[in-house]
């Protein structure tokens, strides 16, 4: 794999479905929605590797790989959609941490969604995909930041200024 595009995927409202069940002492249907959903992220990560892809992480309600090509990847997980106990939604980046943030914007569009952001010209910029189309930009929101580091200038966001005050000139108070 040269450059390859990580994607998540995640299911949809997967904790709220047990979080119910639990409440209700529904351990059977529990029993049986686990089994359903170990049965899906096997079929999704099939898919990867059916496309060429690597697959990462497989559990739970999550499948972390890459691909060299996004489009046969996502033909074959809309081929698989309707055998799903749930729907997924993605985030696609160049690296790992891109596709979660991706994976975010993806989940906040709504149930199924694929979401990308890909830096161009220091700027993050984010795009849906849309069937059979491909990916559409979203436009930029005003006033984000261009880059994590101007948006800190080069600091971590939970450091404080390294800047000491500077020390008081004149006579010393009494």
């Amino acid at each position: 794999m040269g450059n390859p595009y990580y994607v998540l995927l995640d299911g949809d409202q997967v904790g709220q479905r047990m979080e119910d069940l639990l409440f209700r002492d529904a351990l059977p249907r529990l029993y049986f929605l686990v089994q359903d959903l170990n049965d899906a992220i096997l079929h999704l990560s099939r898919v990867f590797r059916k496309v060429g892809g690597l697959v990462y992480v497989v559990g739970g309600d999550t499948v972390l790989g890459s691909v060299d090509q996004v489009r046969p990847l996502l033909e074959g997980l809309r081929a698989i959609r309707h055998a799903l106990p749930c729907t997924f939604s993605a985030g696609v980046g160049r690296c790992v941490s891109d596709a979660l943030i991706a994976l975010k914007l993806a989940k906040a569009r709504g149930s199924g969604s694929v979401a990308r952001v890909r830096w161009a010209r220091g700027e993050l910029r984010a795009s849906h995909w849309e069937d059979p189309d491909g990916w559409r930009e979203e436009r930029p929101l005003p006033g984000a930041p261009v880059s994590p580091a101007s948006a800190t200038r080069g600091r971590p966001a939970a450091a404080k200024s390294r800047r000491r005050a500077a020390p008081r000139r004149g006579r010393p108070r009494s």
